[in-house]
């Protein structure tokens, strides 16, 4: 049975773990995993209100900084990151 159908039939990954573990399947617990924490992360996670956002307004990009971001992204290929930017093919992907 996929991992998919396991959390359908049970509704969650902790009643899986469970319903495994009662029919006797060995689980190692991952060590220093903080299972309740990430949990609560999903399940509320911290999300900033709209209203808190600063104001978005679209302007010109900043051509030399995007060009440092791809070529150190892509290993120093600078030249070739101007050219994706500016024509619609890229040898640099």
């Amino acid at each position: 049975m996929t991992a998919l159908k396991l959390i359908k039939q049970h509704g969650n990954l902790g009643a899986v773990l469970a319903a495994l573990r009662e029919k006797g399947t060995e689980i190692p617990e991952p060590e220093l995993y903080p299972h309740e924490e990430a949990h609560a992360f999903f399940e509320a996670p911290e999300v900033t209100k709209p209203e808190d956002l600063p104001a978005f307004k679209w302007g010109l990009p900043d051509e030399e900084g995007l060009v440092q971001f791809l070529a150190s992204e892509w290993h120093g290929c600078g030249e070739r990151a101007v050219h994706a930017l500016f024509n619609s093919s890229s040898d640099c992907v």
